[in-house]
């Protein structure tokens, strides 16, 4: 059995870029983690205004796909695909450009309350290559007192095919398969006895409410850019963030989806 996909990429240069298929579902919970390696990869081949892949390897049930660029870097992604589903997919390059103040909105509404330490203040911003959360806080419990907290992270891909696609999500729900948060720093203005205590209070909260907030917000932000590409069941990877001079952070992103018509 073969199998012949064609890519209609716009904005794209390409010509060295590879593109690789993996097996159809069922797959187990190690895969469904990332640990799964290709059935075959193949050179994109142009053909008329278009690009083909033909596989030569027997997916199953189904197949997804990962195109690669000439660094062997990820720049689009299908999700989990049945044998049936159209072979001719629309590609495109984008850019979600997210200006500082409007970063700054995707911080949790305050004042609100968790683990006896209530936020009364959460500031969102850049500094350098670093995203900030900067903000105020009284923890009711060892310690009477208000602190400050600088906390400083950076938005990182997932770049994995999309074994399940999310386009909606429960209010409390947090998406996994788009980007995640890395964590550069964590600092509180208190004595070192004060800090170990307050630190082991805050991870939890950091990274149950305030990285699930921002990351949400992200999520949707870059959702809401696939949706005006004109990719049918647009499926987004994140290629690479970048903080821009002048107070921006770009998202750069690859959309697969079915082509139109």
């Amino acid at each position: 059995m073969s199998l012949t996909l064609q890519f209609s990429i716009v904005t794209l240069n390409p010509s060295t870029y590879r593109c690789e298929i993996f097996h159809g579902p069922p797959y187990t919970d190690r895969e469904l983690r990332g640990h799964i390696d290709p059935l075959q990869t193949v050179p994109l081949t142009p053909v008329n205004a278009a690009h083909t892949a033909t596989f030569t390897a027997n997916p199953g049930n189904g197949y997804a796909l990962r195109l690669l660029n000439a660094s062997g870097k990820v720049f689009a992604r299908s999700n989990a695909r049945t044998l049936a589903s159209k072979q001719r997919l629309l590609v495109i390059e984008g850019t979600d450009r997210i200006a500082e103040a409007t970063f700054g909105t995707f911080a949790p509404p305050v004042p609100f309350t968790e683990e006896k330490t209530t936020f009364d203040r959460l500031d969102l911003d850049f500094q350098g290559n670093d995203l900030r959360l900067f903000g105020h806080a009284l923890h009711d419990g060892v310690f009477n007192k208000r602190f400050n907290l600088d906390y400083r992270f950076r938005v990182a891909p997932v770049d994995i095919p999309v074994w399940t696609p999310v386009t909606s999500l429960p209010e409390d729900d947090t998406p996994e398969d788009t980007l995640t948060i890395d964590t550069t720093s964590l600092t509180i203005d208190a004595d070192r006895k004060r800090q170990a205590v307050l630190l082991r209070i805050l991870k939890p909260i950091i990274r149950r409410k305030l990285r699930k907030t921002v990351q949400r917000r992200f999520h949707e932000s870059i959702l809401q850019r696939a949706a005006g590409a004109g990719a049918l069941k647009p499926v987004i990877t994140l290629r690479g963030p970048s903080v821009i001079d002048g107070g921006f952070v770009d998202l750069n992103i690859g959309i697969v989806g079915d082509a139109p018509g």
